[in-house]
């Protein structure tokens, strides 16, 4: 780096002489020391430089930033477009469920119905032939106690007839 810097070499070397170092010596170890801080040291113009440097890596990573910001926002629509549609769909599906669920429902109401109305017709004409069972048999019943008095009136009036004959034949 060839650079200005304000650093006296000439006064340096004559301080050296008078300090007992030959001049010849004394050169070469204020241009060495002069090699050495000038390579080692920054100017404004290498500052200016680096700071360019810095301030055109920042804006690429700006850019990378804001780039990665617009894909994140991207990507955060599409999961919230997915999301709704998911929502969509899960609801659609609820109310097919719902509606099979309820056409399921009608369905076993309606059979249900169907045999509870079965099962009333088989009773009501099991009843009904047990009621005329019952008639029947009632009837039989009435016809046989019927048969009984009849014959228990007959019996007693057999029994009635011979006393009276008998108390007849006795009195004469």
């Amino acid at each position: 780096m060839a650079t200005v810097m304000k650093f006296d070499t000439l006064s340096w070397a004559k301080k050296l002489e008078k300090a007992g170092v030959p001049s010849q010596q004394a050169e070469v170890q204020v241009e060495l020391v002069f090699q050495a801080v000038d390579d080692n040291t920054s100017t404004k113009q290498d500052l200016c430089k680096a700071e360019g440097r810095i301030e055109v890596k920042l804006k690429e990573i700006e850019l990378s930033i804001k780039e990665v910001e617009a894909n994140l926002e991207l990507k955060i629509k599409q999961v919230e477009l997915s999301l709704k549609e998911v929502e969509s769909k899960l609801e659609l599906s609820l109310k097919e469920v719902e509606s099979k669920l309820e056409l399921s429902l009608k369905e076993v109401k309606s059979k249900l119905e169907l045999t509870i109305e079965e099962v009333e017709s088989r009773l009501e004409l099991k009843i009904e032939a047990l009621r005329r069972e019952v008639m029947l048999t009632i009837e039989k019943v009435k016809g046989a106690i019927n048969t009984q008095i009849a014959k228990w009136v007959l019996g007693v009036s057999a029994i009635q007839t011979t006393v009276l004959v008998y108390f007849m034949r006795t009195l004469h």
